[in-house]
């Protein structure tokens, strides 16, 4: 059959026959509201005669009495048309309407039907411009499979239902939908047949940047390295006018910038997560959305439970997904970002409505069945919300971190063990109101100990603000020429618990202090599945973190485990740093040993300094720490709170006096190995270099002196008197120092040496062939 080109059909109203006045009833039907893909069984049809090229041509000469004078006219292109690749095109129709985008009013839609393969896609046409004289409708979709097909576009619209011809299209095999996959398989990156893996590296951009400063932004990023951008739409509060005389209608110049935006990002061979929403759209933002105003949706508690607002704003998630899902520059949809931000108390009914969004998502994108992402602004272990298959890749937002390195690395290597998913730090971002950092220290901290993870993603930069954009650019750069030289998306990476090391300490052990920061952000106990993810293990003779879940906020309804071993005298204790409590507390921090209490201090906001408030709530600033003996040996301990409004936020725990550990000088050491291969990942951090302590004690201005070279040894697994090839990489100068081999004793030990440095250094340790 000759396949059909470009079908343009102009017809003048006033000689067109009607189909009734040809006899010829159509049943009505009604279009669906999203596209579906199902298989159906294929009947066999005659062979369709060879299709002419259509010409416009005048109506008297053109009569077709199947044809509805209501189409005025078809721009749809069926030319070399290959599965994976896009179909795409617009009509003109004369239909009557009040609001375009409310489908309840008018929905236009094309039913693609196999002929020889059985799959049968329905997508809805997107409104492009017009009135109910004239109204343009465009629709670009994905072929899933070839094969030859029939289309037609039906039209709903003030009760009344016509109907199109159908024509033909014919569809080669092509190499497949072209758009990066998550890897079930090896979950730590993305996968596409044919091109080379790829972990996301990139930064979280804005949505209204534009024009020239947009291009610029984006060439900075490419040049950098960047191949991954995530963009909030800001849906609720920026998609559709608020007021005025197109209140209701959908932001077409926002949405045309959004589409140059993923054109700009596929040309540059970027991918783009797609975010509906944060948290963020529903504080002061809110009260001028169209939900708002139009008092549909009054507050967010009404967004959030409104059937009606639902219903408009999954017509509007569907839409974008409709209208923008044939680009291949998208790799994952995220309905929302922080669902769990808000009150705990409204969670079951907000989690109703994420379901909701996030079917919308996905019955729009049929076709491509992009993965769902959804981001957490809180650690809580919700597994009724990040369990199951409510998502595919379950990031999460770290607002608030002393130690944004400890932070990104403990969420993916816990969160994905517990929900058997890729799951990672998305984004880093300090508490409003922390000391500053004009050398933006955490985005390169949480990207680097991001990088030595399981996660598919790395931490983004938010580029939203333009003084860190620079630190941004700077810190993609280092981890893609890392990403790109030692090619860690090929790896099937698993991450991998080491040892601090003690590199100097000071001659008195007075002077030496153990410290663990809190690596998880505020929890939700009373709604957890279970409450044994608050903890720290940590060996002191050695500084082992064998895990570290502490949250910055402990609860009363939380019990906080902390195993500390081999503890060097009775001497000692646990210092807990409390940096604020509501500004009504009044409560007791108990300790217990083997369930009998040993210790209780009475916590108020007596003596603070200043009181601040946040998300509504009043806190007092007190600054107190509170000594915890401990016992000589191993101390397993247990934390609660009772009493009034108990809530306490913890800077970080401290263990004086324990001599050998964390003195002058010890280094961290974030890694992950290859399961395949064996191949270890690591990324050495200083004492000091946290994002915190450089802010605090401005070191991004006073300097770190160097670290000597020092020796860490290393057991591998399975691997007596092996060779390994050893590299060791300049982070900063994205450059090998210095290779070398060196060979493992009889007992698998591997005694690496590093070169001196100031912040950081990394290294890559591959065995040899035998």
């Amino acid at each position: 059959m000759q396949i059909l080109r470009i079908l343009k059909i102009s017809m003048l109203i006033a000689a067109a026959l009607s189909i009734t006045a040809c006899g010829k009833k159509q049943e009505p039907r009604q279009p669906r509201e999203q596209p579906t893909v199902q298989k159906t069984k294929a009947k066999k049809k005659k062979k369709a005669k060879p299709a002419k090229k259509a010409e416009a041509k005048p109506a008297e000469e053109n009569r077709d009495p199947n044809r509805d004078e209501r189409f005025i006219s078809f721009d749809i292109d069926a030319e070399n048309a290959h599965s994976g690749g896009a179909f795409a095109g617009s009509i003109d129709i004369k239909a009557p309407f009040k609001n375009p985008f409310d489908t309840s009013d008018i929905a236009v839609e094309l039913s693609l039907n196999g002929v020889s393969n059985g799959v049968s896609v329905n997508v809805p046409m997107h409104y492009e411009r017009g009135n109910s004289d004239k109204s343009t409708w465009s629709f670009s979709t994905i072929i899933p499979k070839s094969g030859e097909y029939r289309y037609s576009i039906s039209v709903r619209a003030s009760g009344q239902n016509f109907f199109s011809p159908e024509f033909p299209l014919k569809a080669v095999k092509g190499s497949g939908l072209g758009i990066y996959r998550l890897s079930k398989k090896e979950p730590s990156h993305f996968y596409l047949k044919g091109s080379e893996n790829i972990r996301g590296i990139g930064v979280n951009f804005p949505a209204l940047l534009s024009g020239e400063a947009r291009e610029k932004a984006l060439d900075a990023l490419a040049e950098a390295g960047a191949n991954m951008l995530r963009v909030n739409l800001c849906a609720p509060t920026s998609l559709i006018v608020p007021s005025g005389p197109h209140a209701g209608k959908y932001n077409q110049p926002m949405l045309k910038n959004f589409g140059d935006l993923l054109a700009s990002a596929q040309k540059r061979g970027m991918g783009v997560i797609v975010t509906f929403a944060d948290a963020s759209d529903f504080g002061t933002p809110y009260a001028n959305s169209y939900f708002a105003k139009s008092g549909l949706a009054k507050t967010p508690d009404e967004f959030f439970s409104s059937q009606d607002a639902a219903r408009v704003y999954n017509d509007l998630v569907k839409y974008v997904v409709n209208r923008f899902g044939s680009n291949k520059a998208i790799v994952m949809w995220e309905p929302f970002s922080g669902i769990d931000a808000f009150d705990p108390a409204k969670l079951d009914e907000r989690a109703a409505w994420l379901n909701a969004a996030t079917s919308a998502a996905r019955d729009a994108d049929a076709t491509a069945r992009r993965p769902i992402m959804l981001t957490a602004a809180t650690s809580g272990e919700l597994e009724y919300l990040w369990g199951g298959d409510a998502c595919a890749f379950l990031g999460f937002g770290l607002e608030g971190l002393k130690d944004f390195s400890q932070g990104a690395w403990e969420h993916s290597e816990f969160f994905s063990k517990r929900y058997k998913k890729p799951a990672g730090a998305i984004s880093a971002n300090p508490e409003v109101g922390a000391p500053s950092d004009p050398s933006f220290s955490h985005i390169r901290n949480s990207m680097w100990a991001g990088l030595m993870t399981d996660s598919p993603v790395v931490p983004m930069a938010d580029y939203g603000k333009v003084a860190a954009r620079a630190a941004a650019n700077e810190a993609v750069a280092e981890i893609s020429a890392f990403e790109k030289h030692f090619k860690t998306a090929e790896a099937d990476l698993e991450t991998m618990r080491l040892p601090e090391k003690i590199v100097q300490t000071s001659p008195s052990a007075e002077e030496n202090t153990t410290i663990a920061y809190p690596a998880f952000a505020e929890t939700f106990p009373e709604r957890e599945s279970s409450n044994d993810i608050a903890k720290l293990d940590i060996d002191l003779s050695t500084g082992a973190i064998s895990a570290n879940t502490l949250p910055s906020v402990w609860k009363s309804e939380a019990m906080i485990a902390v195993n500390a071993e081999n503890v060097p005298t009775d001497k000692n204790s646990l210092d807990i740093e409390i940096e604020s409590v509501p500004a009504e507390a009044a409560f007791d921090l108990v300790c217990l040993s083997n369930d009998a209490e040993v210790f209780r201090a009475k916590i108020s906001p007596e003596g603070a300094k200043s009181v601040r408030e946040r998300n509504g709530k009043k806190f007092a600033e007190i600054n107190r720490k509170v000594s915890v003996p401990l016992a000589k040996g191993d101390n397993a301990l247990a934390f609660k709170l009772e009493g009034a409004n108990a809530s306490m936020r913890v800077g970080r725990l401290e263990f004086p006096k324990t001599g050998s550990m964390r003195g002058v000088s010890s280094v961290k050491p974030f890694a992950a190995k290859d399961k395949k291969t064996g191949t270890v990942y690591m990324w050495i951090r200083r004492a000091g270099a946290e994002s915190s302590t450089i802010a605090k004690y401005k070191l991004y201005a006073r300097g770190i002196p160097e670290i000597r070279p020092f020796e860490y040894s290393l057991k591998m697994e399975d691997a007596p008197s092996a060779r390994f090839k050893v590299t060791w990489w300049d982070t900063r100068g994205k450059k090998p120092i210095a290779s070398g081999v060196l060979k493992t004793d009889a007992e698998s030990v591997l005694k690496l040496r590093t070169p001196p440095f100031k912040s950081d250094v990394a290294c890559v340790i591959e065995r040899e062939s035998q």
